[in-house]
């Protein structure tokens, strides 16, 4: 299992295109009621596009400040424990955010750190009851209606340790039908007893269930190797002399 710890940098190839996020931001405004967070996605995503695109490291005023402590990282280097690794930014996203993410402290974050968020309720969610349970939880709007699948599909072109993220896109990107056809329904305040009948009722999403837990190691080591090469998206590094 290759190293983790190195806190670089690298710079790379960006296939972006912004102007799409900026037509799709105003085609859902006027022609949808989406919710504030969801058009608060595209609004930080299209920051970071225009940066990208002209080469800028803008430092908006109203951006959080996340401090992520080494101590905690050397540890989890050391041990050479990706999902420890991966914690620690996202314990230090959510302190950030006081422990629950609003449009209101999504604007001050930015889009590296939200994809983020979306792989920690993706992952605990999809490891302990499935798609089903993501959906019925309330994630659903979150993950389809964002461009979470971009996301990781533009986090798999950084580098070649992050390839495998693009069968994460593939698959956030073919359930969204499931998700658009059942979740009206999936959402519904039900019993314990209903709950579970809806595994039998819709077998469908076994086959993405099955794929994420498959795939779960090797796209939590994507993921903190992507975290490792853009470490300056997630959060200021405090040393910990303790």
């Amino acid at each position: 299992m290759p190293q983790i710890g190195a806190h670089r940098s690298q710079n790379y190839k960006k296939s972006r295109k912004y102007t799409l996020n900026v037509v799709f931001f105003f085609y859902l405004y006027f022609n949808f009621f989406v919710p504030l967070h969801i058009i608060q996605y595209f609004v930080v995503t299209l920051q970071s596009e225009v940066c990208n695109l002209f080469g800028l490291r803008l430092k908006f005023k109203n951006m959080m400040k996340v401090n992520v402590d080494d101590k905690l990282l050397r540890a989890a280097a050391e041990n050479n424990d990706l999902d420890s690794f991966v914690q620690v930014f996202i314990d230090a996203i959510n302190t950030a955010i006081g422990g629950q993410l609003t449009a209101e402290n999504m604007a001050e974050l930015n889009s590296d750190q939200i994809t983020l968020l979306a792989w920690s309720y993706l992952h605990e969610e999809m490891m302990d009851g499935g798609m089903i349970q993501l959906i019925h939880n309330g994630y659903g709007a979150f993950i389809w209606l964002n461009p979470t699948d971009k996301a990781f599909r533009e986090w798999s072109e950084s580098s070649d340790d992050c390839k495998c993220l693009h069968d994460l896109f593939k698959l956030i990107n073919k359930s969204h039908k499931l998700w658009n056809l059942h979740h009206e329904e999936i959402e519904q305040d039900m019993s314990d007893e209903d709950f579970m009948a809806l595994y039998e009722k819709y077998p469908e999403f076994d086959e993405f269930d099955d794929l994420f837990v498959s795939n779960e190691e090797e796209w939590t080591e994507a993921i903190a190797r992507y975290i490792d090469e853009h470490i300056e998206n997630f959060g200021n590094i405090i040393e910990n002399n303790e």
